[in-house]
């Protein structure tokens, strides 16, 4: 529980008009909303895509849909056969049905992704088309990597005769996840890559994709750019082996790239340098970026003066207020906001 400062100096904007916030954690999905509808809460801020557009235009409640700078993707280990192929990566990314996931588990809410610069952001290149879904496309890029199906089973083998095969760690409790994972499952057995989802606790989880050894093959993830863009902890082949560079990516040309940007002195010089880095990593898929998605919250209307963009759904809590207060000074002491964070599973 947050309790408001009486003190907080008027030039700074003042005592906000809550007198508290209280923040509940309430992991399932379905127990926020009833919670919101028997006015449990006042504000629920993960709620699924179809509670979103259900509950949005009932009476005595409304909905936000901002913007966010958050994109899910399947990050892939690059230092495991054949991953470290980017014909291979490509051709996977290619096998994933990007919007069929957004219709599906985002009720449309959100756009196939090009890389992890969103388009909230300056830097973020509009010219750049997302990866295609192209099925047949990935099963011929497939064939030119030597992972073909050759006793006509339906799976594709590598090189060396064994089944293409990768683990998927999706994480567990989070039933957007578990779907997504399935889906792309779905999708990769269409080309013959045979795909097992394991739900795994997310403490475990980022144990497994931080770890020197990098005990996974491929996990789902979403990640929240900042407005400071730093792709040489993800992406630079310097950062090899520290915990943000999951993938274990190295190219040279991204590499000269990252250096360059970093010392640029204006936006405008930084703006084609960061467009080619967009395109490599497209094109070469270390992360199969999948789709940006936008934050959704759901209110009650005794709710008000609340506003919210891409710097964050508490941007303007100070100026929060509940009817039954007063709006010209601090809300009854009964009035205080409860609320979901975000979810704490990677994708949404």
């Amino acid at each position: 529980m947050f309790e408001a400062n009486p003190d907080f100096p008027e030039a700074l904007g003042g005592r906000p008009y809550l007198d508290r916030v209280v923040w509940r954690p309430i992991p399932d999905a379905s127990a926020q909303v009833t919670e919101l509808q028997t006015g449990g809460v006042h504000i629920v801020l993960t709620p699924m895509a179809e509670q979103f557009t259900t509950i949005r235009d009932a009476p005595g409640f409304r909905g936000i849909d901002k913007q966010g700078r958050q994109f899910a993707s399947v990050i892939w280990n690059g230092r495991v056969p054949p991953l470290d192929d980017a014909r291979v990566r490509r051709a996977l990314g290619m096998a994933i049905n990007r919007q069929q996931i957004i219709d599906v588990l985002r009720a449309g809410f959100g756009t196939p992704a090009v890389g992890p610069i969103g388009p909230t952001h300056w830097a973020y290149d509009d010219s750049t088309e997302p990866l295609p879904y192209a099925p047949d496309s990935a099963r011929a890029l497939l064939a030119v990597a030597g992972i073909e199906d050759r006793n006509n089973d339906g799976i594709l083998e590598l090189p060396g005769g064994q089944p293409f095969e990768i683990e998927l760690k999706v994480p567990a409790g989070s039933v957007i996840n578990r779907d997504m994972g399935e889906l792309v499952r779905g999708d990769l057995a269409r080309i013959g890559v045979r795909i097992t989802t394991r739900a795994t606790d997310w403490g475990t989880l980022i144990g497994d994709f931080t770890h020197p050894d990098r005990r996974f093959q491929a996990f789902l993830l979403g990640y929240e750019v900042d407005y400071r863009v730093n792709l040489y902890d993800l992406f630079h082949s310097g950062a090899l082996g520290t915990p943000n560079q999951f993938a274990s990516y190295s190219n040279p040309r991204v590499d000269s790239l990252i250096d360059r940007v970093r010392l640029a002195s204006t936006m405008d010089d930084a703006r084609p340098v960061y467009a080619e880095i967009q395109r490599i990593l497209r094109d070469e898929q270390p992360w199969s970026f999948l789709y940006y998605y936008p934050d959704l919250v759901l209110l009650s209307d005794r709710l008000q003066g609340v506003e919210m963009d891409d710097r964050g759904v508490l941007m303007t809590i100070r100026d929060w207020w509940v009817t039954g207060g007063s709006r010209s000074g601090p809300a009854q002491s009964d009035s205080g906001v409860r609320s979901q964070p975000r979810d704490s599973a990677p994708a949404q």
